[in-house]
């Protein structure tokens, strides 16, 4: 036998069965999901939830441009993801973007600020004196004895973004000090969502989009990338590496950080979504007495693969004295062809250099 209701939670009318709950719609469920008045509201209590075309083309304009906050790397109503593998100057690179937007001052050397902007900045990970010793050193290396004012911190203050309280303190918080940026450093620290599937990440993406939309802000979320497996060559495209099922998707700006060789890190830009991918930054830690200094050149000659197989190279060589060429390509976990291109390049540059060896096997060495 089916019975005539109204659903508890829309108001629609539905047919059910004989013993479903009018509220769950779930047989014998015995009051399991509460009573009515405590269910929540899924939508507007009357009238039409949907916009025409004319209207919703009236209200929203076509953006002719970005509004941007730190060269082409970071912008207002975008999120941007800052990921790589450990040691790869993710944090040092947030905190340089952030000290550059609000002296307005450019970043890495290279990257053009537009105008002077308000961070807020955000981490659960590093000691307070840490972090300070950094933002101090990065300070002086760009010549500033003042700290701007337009810069603001929460160090272990315990945020959490799965947090429905910490969640509306963010948006005060933004609101409040007219915040243009705002960095999650690392995104683990302030969400337990992000090394799960898409279910879990979605309502993170979900709150981001909504801390844009009320503050009109930019997002910088750095973290890490999964870990590669050993001896098998990386195929998946750069943001794709990130851990957390999904998290690409909720991402419009994805930057890559990796190892280069030479102390150096690769900022790749892989995916942006509002323009092209800008291009990659070769960028150095520099240390001199209480001054840090993060200097960067653009990679115009080589492509971010080949600087990351060319440092790839060098290192093994450097570590292992030199090798054949198909020990080479086996500890670069790629083919031997692309790696016999990759040494022919290096020994045109006068970095490695090649003897012939018993059963004519090419050995490749570091020159001096």
């Amino acid at each position: 036998m089916t019975l005539p209701a109204t659903d508890a939670w829309c108001g629609a009318a539905v047919v059910l069965d004989e013993g479903q709950c009018p509220t769950c719609h779930r047989d014998a469920c015995e009051g399991a999901c509460g009573p009515e008045e405590e269910r929540p509201a899924t939508g507007p209590d009357d009238g039409p939830c949907s916009d025409a075309l004319p209207d919703f083309l009236t209200t929203h304009h076509t953006d002719v441009a970005r509004d941007l906050l730190v060269g082409p790397l970071l912008a207002r109503g975008e999120t941007a993801l800052l990921h790589g593998p450990p040691r790869a100057l993710k944090t040092w690179s947030a905190l340089e973007m952030a000290i550059a937007a609000t002296t307005g001052t450019s970043a890495f050397g290279v990257l053009e600020v537009p105008a002077e902007a308000r961070v807020l900045y955000v981490t659960n990970e590093d000691r307070a004196a840490t972090v300070a010793d950094r933002l101090r050193g990065l300070l002086a290396g760009k010549g500033f004895t003042a700290a701007p004012s337009g810069f603001r911190l929460l160090v272990g203050a315990g945020v959490s973004l799965d947090d429905p309280v910490w969640r509306e303190r963010l948006i005060d918080e933004a609101l409040r000090w007219d915040i243009d940026l705002v960095t999650f450093d690392p995104l683990r620290s302030v969400t337990a969502a992000v090394d799960q599937g898409p279910k879990e990440v979605q309502p993170l993406g979900q709150y981001l989009r909504r801390l844009i939309r009320e503050t009109g802000c930019g997002v910088l979320a750095v973290h890490h990338d999964t870990k590669p497996q050993a001896g098998i060559h990386e195929t998946r495209r750069r943001a794709q590496r990130a851990s957390g099922g999904g998290l690409f998707s909720h991402m419009d700006a994805p930057i890559h950080a990796g190892d280069a060789g030479d102390g150096q890190t690769l900022l790749a830009p892989d995916g942006f979504k509002f323009s092209d991918d800008p291009a990659a930054l070769l960028v150095r830690l520099v240390v001199d007495s209480d001054q840090y200094r993060l200097t960067a050149d653009p990679t115009s000659v080589k492509t971010p693969d080949d600087i990351e197989l060319h440092a790839a190279i060098t290192d093994h060589l450097r570590s292992s004295g030199g090798g054949s060429t198909r020990a080479i390509a086996k500890a670069a976990a790629t083919d031997r062809r692309t790696v016999t291109d990759a040494l022919h390049a290096l020994k045109g540059a006068g970095t490695v250099d090649m003897v012939i060896g018993a059963r004519k096997a090419q050995l490749w060495h570091l020159v001096d």
